[in-house]
C-alpha cells in the first residue's frame, strides 16, 4: 500500500490529470477499511523518561505528554511512532528531521529558527536544584556550599540559561555540567559524586534519590515540531484551540494528575521544616458529634469520621518529614474558633470562610480539604421554593459557622433562627417556626429518625459547600503546609470515609413488617414454592433429555425423536398453564399494590413497604419469565425479529433504568459513547435490550456500595449496510474465579450458592444471555478477577436501516400526533372473569378518567357491544381464558357483525397467556394487540394511546 502511495505521488508530478483519473479509479476499488489506513497521518514523537512520558504497573504508557498526544489525535487523526532516548538526543533528532514532534520544550529566539512551536504552550513547569539526600553542604535557603561544585543541567535546555542567570544574581561561581544523559542516568551520576547538583523540573524529586533545595526559575513549555512539517503545526493548533474550548484548565488538570504529587511539591520547604522542628505536634480543633466529617468516639475519645482518615494520610504526605497531629473537639465550631483565636488549637476543621469572612475574623482558610451537597429539611406538607429570591426563614443551631456563612453565600435574603440543638431545628421547621433547616448529604442517614419524627422531608438545595482548616493570620508556614497537603492526600480514602461514617443503622425492617402481617409470608413463600418447582422441573427434565440422547445409541432414533416431540409439547403445555395460573393471582398481588402506592395519603413507611412489595412481586415474575425463556430457547420456539429501531433511543430508555438502580444502592455509573451511534438500525431491540440490562444488572447486583458500574458502546466497523457494535460493561464487584468463567454461561451454574441465596439468583440469566446473542450471530466475552471486577464484551452486527436518509417530518401535524392523548371521557368494555382483576383494571383506567363498563364473560362482552350504537365505544379490553365464550371466539364474533365499527374497534387481549403462540393466536382471531398479566400500567396507556 506504501509503495502505491509513493508510486502515486511520482506520477502526479508528471501527469496531473492521467493521475487523478487513475487515483479515482483506485479508490473506487479500494475497500473501506483500507482508505481510513491510508489517510491516517503517521507522526514519529520523542519519548524521554519522566512523567511527561511513562509507563505504569501494568507496562501501558502514560504520562502529561502522551495524555496530551491522545487528545490531540482525537481531533487530528494522527498515528504515533515513539522513537525513544534522552531529551537532549531527541531535541538533536528534531532539528535534523528524524522525529516530528517533541513536548515539554521552552521557547526562545535561537530555537525559534530551527523548530516551530506551537501557538499555545502545554503549560508552565519550574525548575529547581536538587542535591543528594545525604548531602550536607549544600541546604534549603544555603547556597554557599555550591561554590566551585558541579551542577549538571540538560545541555541545550532553558534551564542551563535559567542557572546561569541565578548562579550570577546570587553570587554563586558553580562550574555547569552540559549532559546529554537520560534523567536516570543523571540522578546516578548524582549518587556516584561526579555531579554535586542537579538542575531540573520540580517533578523529578524522587526520596531515595536527591530532595530540591532551590528554585530558580520557570516557564511555559510547548510542543516542538520539526520545521519542514508546517501541517502539523496547522492541525496540531487547531486541535489545542478545540481543547483549549472545551477545557480551559485540561493543562492544569494533567498537572495535578501527573506531577503534583511528585518532586517538589511532595517536600516541604526550608523555613516549613524549621517550622515544624520548633513547634512539634500540630494541633486541630474540631467540631464534635458533626460525622461523617469529625466526632470524638463516646469510650475513647478519640477522633473519627473523614477527619481523622485524612490526618493519617497528611502525617506522612510529605518525603522528606513528617508531621505529628493531635486533636481537641469542641461543642461548636464558633467555641473550636474562639480556641484558635486564644492560641488553645493551631487550626479548625470544619470551616466554610470566604476571603472577606476569613478577613474580618482574622484567620486564613486553606484550600478545600472536602466538599459537600447541602439539603434543607422542610415540612412536607408545606413545600417552599428554595431560591435566593424568596426570604425564607431557616433555623440553625447556636455556633454553627459554616451553615451560617453557607446560608449569606448563597441565600443571602434567607433570615437565620438559631437554637440550641439539632433536635430543636427539626421540631421548629414541623410547627411552622422556621421554612427550613440544613444539613448536608452525608447525614441525610443520621438525620433520618429526626425527619421521621417530625414528618419532614429532604430536598436538596441545588448548592455544596467546601470545607477547609482554618489557621490564625499570622501563622503563615503551618498556613502553607496544611494548603501543601491537599494537593497530596489521596482523595479517594478520603471519600470512602465519607461514604463509611455516613452509614447509620435504622430501626424498622422489612422483617418488622412481615412479623405483623403474616399473611403476606404466606403468599410469598407459596409463589416461591410454586417457583423452586418449576425450577427443579426444569432442572429433572434437563436430565432427562441428557439421558434419553445417550439412550439413542442403543434405540432407533425414530423412537428417540419420537419421545423428544411428546415432552416437548408435555413441557409446553404444562408452562403454559402454569404460567397463566401464576401470571393471574400476581396480576392480582402486583395491581392492587400500585393502585395502594397511588394513594395520597399513605405514610413514607407504607411506601417503603409497598415499593418494596412490589420489587418483591416483579422479582418473582422476572424468575418466571426466565424459565419461560429458557423454555422457549430448549424448544427452537425463541426467534430473533428484524425491525427498525433507534438506537439512541435504546441506549437513553437502558441509561435510565441502570442509573436509577446505580443510585439506589449507592454505586457511580457511567456512559460512554465512542462514535456517531445516533442513527436508525434493523435488528431486534427488545432481544438486544434484555442481553444489555440482564448484564448491566448482574453489574449492579454483584457490586457492593461504594463501587462503579460503566457502560461503553463504540462501532467497530462498518461495511456496506452492515455495522458491527461492541458493548463494554465493566464493575468494580465481587469477581470471579478463573476456573469457574467457562461455566458461567451453562444453565443453573452458580459458583456459590450461598451468594446466590445472598443475591438471588437462579442460574438461568447468563445461559439466555448467551443463547440469544448466539442467536443474533454474535459474540460475548468475560473478564473477572476475584475481589476486584468483571468486565463483559458483547459484539452484535445490526443492518443500517434507510429511515436514516429519511428527512424527518417536522409539521405541526407530526407535532401534534407525538402528543399524549387524552383519554378523558372513553368509554371501555372490560372483559374479565375474575372479580379482582376486574377491579383492579376499572380503578386503573379510573385514572385516566376512562369509563369502564364490566363484562363477567365473552358472551356479556359479545351482547353489550351488539346492543350498543355504534361507535358508542372505544376499545374492548379481552381476557382469553373465560367461562361460557372465551376471548378468541368472543372477537370473531364481533368482528363478524353487520355494523361499521365491528372492524375498526380496538380490541387488545390482556390475558396471563404468556407464550409467543398465544399471541399469534389473539392477533389471528382479529385482536390489535397483546398484554401480558402482569399488567403494566405503562404499557396499558401507551397501546390505548396508540390505538384509541
Amino acid at each position: 500500500m506504501h509503495r502505491l502511495q509513493r508510486w502515486k505521488c511520482q506520477f502526479i508530478r508528471c501527469m496531473v490529470l492521467p493521475a487523478l483519473i487513475l487515483e479515482f479509479i483506485i479508490l473506487a476499488f479500494t475497500p473501506i477499511q483500507s482508505e481510513a489506513r491510508e489517510s491516517e497521518k503517521v507522526v514519529r514523537v520523542g519519548w524521554f523518561d519522566s512523567p511527561f512520558n511513562t509507563f505504569d504497573a501494568a507496562g501501558r504508557r502514560t504520562g502529561y505528554s502522551y495524555e496530551y498526544q491522545e487528545k490531540i489525535s482525537a481531533y487530528t487523526g494522527w498515528r504515533y511512532e515513539y522513537v525513544e532516548g534522552s531529551w537532549p538526543e531527541l531535541m538533536e533528532m528534531l532539528m535534523a528531521g528524524e522525529i516530528d514532534l517533541l513536548s515539554d520544550v521552552s521557547y526562545t529566539e535561537e530555537r525559534s529558527g530551527k523548530m516551530l512551536f506551537s501557538s499555545m504552550p502545554m503549560g508552565t513547569e519550574s525548575y529547581y536544584i536538587f542535591v543528594a539526600l545525604d548531602n550536607e553542604e549544600v541546604s534549603p535557603g544555603d547556597y554557599a556550599g555550591l561554590d566551585g561544585k558541579k551542577v549538571g543541567v540538560n545541555k541545550g535546555s532553558i534551564q542551563e540559561a535559567i542557572l546561569i542567570d541565578w548562579a550570577k544574581g546570587n553570587g554563586i561561581n558553580a562550574e555547569i555540567v552540559e549532559l546529554t544523559s537520560t534523567e536516570t542516568e543523571s540522578i546516578e551520576m548524582l549518587e556516584r559524586g561526579e555531579i554535586s547538583a542537579l538542575v531540573s523540573l520540580e517533578v523529578y524529586g524522587d526520596e531515595h534519590a536527591y530532595v530540591p533545595v532551590c528554585k530558580i526559575g520557570q516557564s511555559d513549555f510547548y510542543f516542538a515540531v520539526n520545521k519542514d512539517r508546517p501541517d502539523l503545526v496547522k492541525e496540531l493548533n487547531s486541535a489545542m484551540s478545540m481543547i483549549y474550548d472545551e477545557n480551559r484548565y485540561y493543562g492544569e488538570k494533567l498537572f495535578g494528575k501527573y506531577m503534583q504529587q511528585s518532586g517538589a511539591n511532595a517536600f516541604v520547604g526550608a523555613n516549613e521544616l524549621i517550622w515544624l522542628k520548633a513547634h512539634g505536634k500540630v494541633s486541630v480543633g474540631y467540631l464534635d458529634d458533626y460525622l461523617p466529617f469529625c466526632s470524638s468516639d463516646p469510650q475513647t475519645g478519640e477522633l473519627k469520621g473523614a477527619l481523622r482518615k485524612y490526618l493519617d494520610l497528611a502525617s506522612g504526605c510529605f518525603k522528606n518529614t513528617e508531621i505529628s497531629f493531635e486533636t481537641k473537639a469542641y461543642p461548636t465550631t464558633e467555641a473550636a474558633m474562639k480556641a484558635l483565636e486564644n492560641g488553645e488549637v493551631d487550626c479548625v476543621f470544619p470551616v466554610n470562610l470566604n476571603a472577606y469572612d476569613s478577613n474580618q475574623r482574622g484567620v486564613l482558610t486553606t484550600g478545600e480539604v472536602m466538599e459537600t451537597e447541602m439539603f434543607a429539611a422542610v415540612k412536607r406538607q408545606k413545600h417552599p421554593e428554595l431560591s435566593v429570591e424568596n426570604n425564607l426563614v431557616v433555623a440553625l443551631m447556636q455556633g454553627d459557622v459554616d451553615d451560617e456563612e453557607f446560608v449569606k453565600e448563597y441565600f443571602p435574603n434567607w433570615t437565620i433562627k438559631r437554637f440550641i440543638s439539632t433536635a430543636e431545628c427539626y421540631r421548629t421547621v414541623s410547627i411552622d417556626k422556621a421554612d427550613c433547616t440544613l444539613l448536608n448529604n452525608y447525614q441525610i442517614e443520621h438525620m433520618e429518625p429526626l425527619r421521621a419524627e417530625y414528618d419532614l422531608a429532604f430536598i436538596t438545595t441545588g448548592e455544596a459547600m467546601s470545607v477547609c482548616f482554618a489557621v490564625a493570620r499570622d501563622d503563615v508556614q503551618l498556613y502553607s503546609i496544611l494548603n501543601k497537603t491537599t494537593g497530596l492526600v489521596d482523595m479517594t480514602e478520603v471519600n470512602t470515609a465519607l461514604v463509611t461514617y455516613s452509614y447509620s443503622e435504622t430501626d424498622i425492617s422489612i422483617w418488622d413488617y412481615l412479623k405483623k402481617h403474616p399473611a403476606v409470608i404466606i403468599v410469598i413463600s407459596l409463589l416461591m414454592v410454586v417457583v423452586i418447582w418449576l425450577i427443579l422441573m426444569l432442572r429433572n427434565r434437563r436430565i432427562k433429555r441428557e439421558l434419553e440422547e445417550r439412550l439413542k445409541l442403543e434405540e432407533a432414533l425414530s423412537d428417540a425423536l419420537e419421545q423428544a416431540e411428546k415432552a416437548n409439547a408435555a413441557k409446553t403445555t404444562f408452562l403454559s398453564s402454569m404460567s397463566h395460573e401464576i401470571r393471574t393471582p400476581m396480576n392480582a398481588i402486583i395491581g392492587l399494590n400500585d393502585l395502594a402506592m397511588r394513594e395520597p395519603d399513605l405514610s413514607e413507611k407504607m411506601q417503603d413497604y409497598l415499593k418494596k412489595m412490589d420489587g418483591s412481586a416483579r422479582h418473582l415474575l422476572g424468575l418466571i419469565n426466565d424459565i419461560l425463556d429458557m423454555s422457549r430457547i430448549e424448544s427452537g420456539s425463541m426467534t430473533i425479529k428484524d425491525e427498525n429501531f433507534s438506537f439512541s433511543d435504546m441506549l437513553d430508555q437502558i441509561n435510565t433504568m441502570i442509573d436509577g438502580q446505580c443510585r439506589a444502592k449507592g454505586l457511580s455509573y457511567s456512559f460512554h459513547k465512542e462514535g456517531e451511534l445516533d442513527g436508525f438500525y434493523i435488528g431486534d431491540e427488545m432481544k438486544l435490550k434484555q442481553v444489555l440490562i440482564n448484564i448491566l444488572g448482574n453489574a449492579v447486583k454483584y457490586t457492593p456500595s461504594p463501587g462503579t458500574v460503566s457502560f461503553t458502546v463504540s462501532e467497530q466497523n462498518r461495511f456496506k449496510d452492515n455495522a458491527t457494535m461492541t458493548f463494554e460493561i465493566k464493575d468494580s464487584g465481587i469477581g470471579m474465579d478463573s476456573e469457574f468463567i467457562p461455566k458461567i454461561f451453562n444453565a443453573f451454574s452458580q459458583e456459590d450458592e450461598k451468594k446466590a441465596n445472598t443475591y438471588g439468583s437462579t442460574g438461568l440469566g447468563m445461559a439466555i444471555t448467551k443463547n440469544i446473542v448466539d442467536m443474533m450471530n454474535g459474540r460475548i466475552d468475560v473478564e473477572s478477577e476475584k475481589d476486584v471486577g468483571t468486565t463483559f464484551y458483547v459484539t452484535v452486527t445490526l443492518k443500517i436501516s434507510d429511515r436514516n436518509n429519511q428527512k424527518p417530518n417536522t409539521s405541526e401535524e407530526n407535532k401534534d400526533e407525538q402528543k399524549t392523548t387524552d383519554l378523558t371521557g372513553k368509554r371501555i368494555i372490560v372483559a374479565e372473569d375474575m372479580d379482582i382483576n376486574a377491579e383492579i383494571l376499572i380503578n386503573l383506567l379510573g385514572v385516566r378518567g376512562i369509563i369502564a363498563e364490566r363484562a363477567n364473560d365473552g358472551q356479556m362482552a359479545v351482547d353489550k357491544f351488539r346492543d350498543s350504537e355504534e361507535y358508542a365505544y372505544d376499545a374492548i379490553l379481552m381476557d382469553i381464558r373465560m367461562p361460557v365464550l372465551d376471548g378468541l371466539a368472543a372477537t370473531e364474533e364481533i368482528r363478524s357483525m353487520n355494523r361499521r365499527d365491528a372492524n375498526s374497534i380496538p380490541i387488545i387481549a390482556m390475558t396471563a397467556n404468556a407464550f409467543n403462540d398465544d399471541v399469534e393466536r389473539s392477533l389471528n382471531a382479529g385482536m390489535n394487540a397483546h398484554l401480558s398479566k402482569p399488567i403494566d400500567p405503562e404499557k396499558l396507556f401507551e397501546t390505548l394511546e396508540r390505538l384509541v
